[in-house]
């Protein structure tokens, strides 16, 4: 059997590694010139279930319009896109509902446990070089409200496995002594010990190189204009390479999937959100000792050996990646506020400043499984969980391509639900 796989980013690479293993002949084509420069290169680096819960809370509707037009917003809607945002805008609000909310905030938990299984026995076979740290993350809170709104979400999804814990301040400095001097500034955080944290660019080359092992080929600089059908099934795809012949298809290319797929008669319900980061150097007895989320903010500092990546935001603007002064200042202000000791440069090159797109669903979960058309298949759309869902995705995909019995339902992630 010959399945070819559509990009070479987390959700490509994972869904090849498992097809390879299981002896299938893969081939994976990637349209930049290497694995992991889009929205895997320099992301917030973590997998954590304790993050299932999608964007659009109940009551979002009140905080977009409160945000509109301000450049300092956690979640920022570029005017310009508002035409072509608007069908993907209504199904973002009509799933912020309490039920439809903490259904796919369950729908989400349950990936991310098994995907983390599933990348635990992975990564026996990878050498151990993308900074992977199993210490978990803490949540910061600054208002009461939104300590108790989160708690209450832990507790109710402790029965699906999410392990946390209710700091008081003493108990947030003594695990992470960074925040001796504002720990107080805080309404509380909650710590999740299960979440872990890497570098998702050394990730993904780790797993090309294991890809590599198992015979994967690999085609960069290899952009996919079409998908070829026949009666109704893929038979194969067309671009710089010419014609490529398959038995099966993965289209795991991000944002860009709904591209591909727009003159085969479904519609993929996918939206680039921008994020940002900046990565700090050469200060590592300053960092934290594992990644330091702020909901509110969108932001989550995380440390990578001797780096500290600084991430986060929204920003609504569709293909547009270009690097706006304001949403970089927001990541440079908030961890010169939290951590004054470190050293945060001024210019763009000096931290690195990098914008990625995550491809995002209007419900928050993902599009995994099959699609209207016979051999094609879908791994994409899993927004800010990324690299927590990849290894269990890819499981999934592999598990549906061989007609095998996936260990968990895939029905719930399939584009069906929205048709």
């Amino acid at each position: 059997m010959n399945v070819l796989v559509v990009g070479a980013g987390l959700a490509g690479l994972s869904a090849a590694w498992h097809l390879a293993a299981a002896g299938v002949t893969v081939t994976v084509v990637e349209a930049r010139e290497g694995v992991a420069l889009e929205t895997s290169f320099a992301n917030g680096g973590m997998l954590t279930p304790s993050m299932a819960d999608p964007w659009n809370h109940p009551g979002v509707l009140g905080k977009l319009l409160r945000w509109l037009g301000r450049q300092d917003a956690p979640i920022v809607v570029r005017w310009s896109v508002l035409p072509a945002l608007w069908r993907w805008g209504l199904l973002f609000l009509k799933n912020s509902s309490s039920k439809k909310h903490s259904y796919h905030t369950m729908l989400n938990m349950r990936l991310a446990h098994y995907s983390l299984i599933t990348l635990s026995k992975l990564a026996e076979h990878l050498p151990s070089t993308f900074e992977l740290a199993k210490k978990g993350t803490i949540k910061l809170f600054s208002d009461r409200t939104e300590l108790n709104y989160f708690h209450r979400i832990a507790q109710a999804y402790e029965q699906e496995g999410l392990r946390f814990q209710l700091l008081s301040a003493n108990q947030l400095e003594s695990l992470e002594p960074c925040l001796a001097g504002s720990a107080g500034q805080f309404a509380g955080s909650l710590f999740y010990p299960n979440d872990q944290s890497g570098d998702a660019h050394l990730f993904c080359r780790s797993l090309a190189h294991g890809c590599e092992a198992k015979g994967v080929q690999f085609h960069f600089n290899a952009p996919i204009t079409k998908l070829n059908v026949k009666k109704g099934r893929l038979v194969g795809v067309s671009g710089t390479l010419g014609d490529i012949r398959c038995d099966a298809c993965v289209l795991a290319a991000g944002a860009t999937s709904p591209m591909l797929t727009q003159d085969l008669g479904f519609h993929l319900p996918l939206q680039p959100v921008k994020g940002y980061s900046i990565t700090l150097e050469g200060q590592q007895a300053l960092y934290p000792e594992r990644p330091l989320i702020d909901d509110h903010y969108h932001v989550a500092i995380t440390p990578l050996g001797s780096r500290l990546r600084i991430a986060g935001t929204a920003e609504l603007a569709g293909f547009d990646k270009t690097l706006v002064a304001q949403r970089i200042n927001l990541l440079r202000d908030y961890v010169s506020r939290l951590l004054p000791d470190v050293t945060v440069p001024t210019n763009f090159d000096d931290c690195q400043a990098w914008a990625g797109l995550r491809p995002m669903t209007p419900d928050g979960i993902p599009l995994l499984g099959k699609t209207p058309i016979q051999g094609l298949y879908l791994n994409s759309g899993h927004g800010h969980l990324g690299w927590t869902g990849a290894a269990g995705s890819g499981q999934l995909i592999a598990d549906l391509v061989l007609k095998r019995s996936p260990m968990i339902m895939t029905e719930p992630y399939a584009l069906s639900r929205f048709h």
